[in-house]
């Protein structure tokens, strides 16, 4: 398959690729955040849009950081208490 234009006969030294991917590029990109739902036309409310979604991912991520931690928490303390009452019953102890 022939190529219409390589980078040596290009007058414009590949240019004109160049700004035609970035244009498709950045049409690809809008098409998908208007797509998700958001509002292209309004700059200051999809910046605000953005930062929500990040703050939102980060306290999700947080919050599930912290449910492990508590999960092991719980886990080492009821491995602990385990161990406790095993010593004591052999060393008779618990009544």
């Amino acid at each position: 398959m022939e190529h219409w234009c390589t980078w040596d006969d290009d007058p414009t030294g590949g240019l004109a690729t160049r700004r035609l991917r970035q244009t498709l590029r950045r049409e690809a990109v809008l098409k998908t955040l208007a797509l998700l739902g958001f509002d292209l036309d309004n700059k200051p409310e999809m910046r605000a849009d953005m930062a929500h979604l990040r703050r939102r991912r980060k306290s999700v991520d947080q919050a599930g950081s912290f449910g492990l931690k508590a999960v092991v928490t719980i886990a080492c303390t009821g491995v602990a208490g385990a161990i406790w009452l095993g010593i004591n019953a052999m060393l008779g102890k618990v009544n």
